[in-house]
This record gives C-alpha cells, sequence and structure tokens, in this order.
C-alpha cells in the first residue's frame, strides 16, 4: 500500500482528471509541475454502483455525473457533491449513448426514447424531445451563462446535419446533406459560437452561424479522410485540432492546428514516433492557461496485437 504524507490534498481550483475503474472513480489534481514531483496523488471515490461506466461530467463546480450500465442491463446516472459518495438519481430502461453539458448545471442525454434534460445539476432529468434522428455524433453550441442562441447540432448517421433549437422547439431541422461525398466518413464535428468545424470525407467544412444551412462553406481539403475535429475551451479563440487519416494507410493519423476555423492548417511536427490509430482527442489543461489536448492511440512502434494504448498530450506550436 502506498501511503501519502498527512497534508496532502486534492487542489480544488486546480483542473482534474477523472477515471472509471471498475467499482471506484479515481481522480487527481492535473499541474504543470507534475514531471517535478516523485508522485502523483490520486484520491479515490466510494464504491459505486453499476459494472461499466460510459460517460462521466462535472456539471458544476465539484458535481460529479457517472453513467453506468448495472448487471441487469439498466442505465442508472449517479451524483456526488464531494467526489466522493454516489448516489443514483436516475434510472433508465434503455441504453443512454451519449451526455452533453448544456451550461453551468445543465446537460442533455440521449437514450433510445429520446432527449432528457436536467438544470439542477443532475438532481432530475425530465424528457426534452422524443424526436431525433440517428445520431452518430452531437454537439452543444452556446452561452453557458444564459439560454440566448442555445443548440444542438447532431451528425447523423445518414451522413447529414441537423439542429435544434431545444429551448424554443422540439424539432430537428435538417440544414446540411453531406452526401455529396461518398467514400469513408466519419461524423467529425466541434464548435462554438463563434465557429463550427465539420468533415465529410477529405473536405472540411465550416458554419459561422449555429449550422444553419446557408451559412456552411467548404473551407479547405485535405489529403486524406477526416477523422476528428476537438476544440479546445481553454483559449479566446477557437483552437481546433484535426485528426487525419492518411488515404495510403489508415492507420496513419496526422495532427493539424487551425486557429481561424479552417483558413489555415498547421501540421503537428512536436512529435516523435507519431501516433497511430487514433481513438480519441479531447481537450484539457492544466494549471496554465494553455491550449493542449490529449490524444489516445497507438506509437508506431508498438507490434499490432499490443494492446497497451499510449496516452499523449499535444500542446499549441
Amino acid at each position: 500500500m502506498i501511503t501519502f504524507p498527512f497534508d496532502l490534498t486534492i487542489d480544488k481550483d486546480a483542473p482534474k482528471i477523472f477515471i472509471a475503474h471498475r467499482d471506484h472513480i479515481m481522480y487527481r489534481s492535473i499541474s504543470n509541475r507534475d514531471d517535478q514531483r516523485e508522485f502523483n496523488a490520486w484520491a479515490t471515490s466510494d464504491s459505486i454502483a453499476g459494472m461499466r461506466h460510459i460517460a462521466m461530467l462535472e456539471i458544476y463546480f465539484g458535481i460529479m455525473l457517472v453513467v453506468s450500465v448495472t448487471e441487469e442491463g439498466k442505465y442508472i446516472i449517479q451524483r456526488s457533491i464531494d467526489y466522493k459518495k454516489y448516489s443514483v438519481v436516475h434510472t433508465h430502461d434503455v441504453p443512454i449513448d451519449r451526455l452533453i453539458q448544456t451550461g453551468m448545471g445543465n446537460a442533455v442525454f440521449h437514450a433510445i426514447d429520446g432527449w432528457w434534460i436536467t438544470t439542477d445539476s443532475g438532481a432530475t432529468w425530465a424528457l426534452l424531445t422524443a424526436n431525433s434522428p440517428d445520431i452518430a455524433s452531437c454537439i452543444w453550441i452556446g452561452n453557458i451563462s444564459n439560454t440566448d442562441n442555445n443548440v444542438l447540432i447532431a451528425y447523423g448517421k445518414d451522413h447529414k446535419i441537423y439542429n435544434l433549437d431545444y429551448l424554443n422547439s422540439d424539432e430537428w431541422i435538417l440544414q446540411l446533406d453531406t452526401n455529396f461525398w461518398t467514400g469513408k466518413w466519419y461524423p467529425a464535428i466541434a464548435g462554438s459560437q463563434l465557429g463550427i468545424l465539420a468533415g465529410a470525407g477529405k473536405y472540411l467544412l465550416h458554419s459561422d452561424f449555429f449550422g444553419n444551412y446557408s451559412s456552411w462553406r467548404t473551407k479547405a481539403q485535405v489529403n486524406g479522410i477526416i477523422k476528428n475535429i476537438a476544440i479546445s475551451n481553454e483559449s479566446l479563440i477557437p483552437v481546433f485540432l484535426i485528426t487525419v487519416e492518411q488515404s495510403s494507410n489508415s492507420e496513419q493519423n496526422k495532427f493539424y492546428w487551425t486557429y481561424d476555423l479552417g483558413d489555415s492548417l498547421i501540421p503537428d511536427i512536436n512529435r516523435i514516433d507519431p501516433m497511430v490509430a487514433v481513438e480519441s482527442v479531447i481537450p484539457t489543461s492544466d494549471n496554465i492557461d494553455e491550449t493542449i489536448f490529449v490524444a489516445s492511440g497507438r506509437r508506431t512502434n508498438q507490434a499490432l496485437n499490443e494492446f497497451n494504448y499510449h496516452v499523449t498530450t499535444i500542446r499549441g506550436p
């Protein structure tokens, strides 16, 4: 057993990383001084319900939500106000496949029976709308401090982009059909109120007005297939990291930065032994304001039968 000094505590003001591990949630603060320490201070929650945990969200300062699946096949949402003790606040009979924050203390989740919403930091949930396209990915675009211009934008499995003004309507509106691209495709999309980027095969698309039909333009063509688009929440301007699957080898992935909504793409060349088979890219931060992304995948020097996936930090050029 590893023990730590009695005065070692988790910094409540620093960014944190959370990992679901069996029947516990592990977490610790992130600092740019981690490499100067001899250990990292991980804290652990009390035992939580469920045999598999599929989503986590800090919906408000210090309030965590965890979506889990029980042995009986039920989907449950567990809530904690201290990172330690979790209690079940919602049970769903059909699968929940995504959980999206829509403001401070607000969130929605999608299930087979529709979209559900909370406005009290996850304590209670209500049906928002039973209507929904068959979605492959979905983002929220809005103002975290008020209710003006808040929309959900979904990339459907039919390769079409829809939006929903969910505070004023329950109808999803078709805004763009990307079936002009007939090759390999990923539902890559990310954005903010200042602009949205989406991938349609080799094409990088841009909208400057909440995904509405007339606002979509082609910004660039890449040498490969756009696999993922992530946006940083730690910058004053939208900073995107775009993952491109190479046409010659689907396992080979390249990263590109854009600081100007796709007008220019800057290749990431800061890494030795590049990553392949990228599975996910998420924005993050440490205790210094800086644009950072974390990517998970396999290093080029790992054999195909090695399932020890690597996590790497990608900082802006």
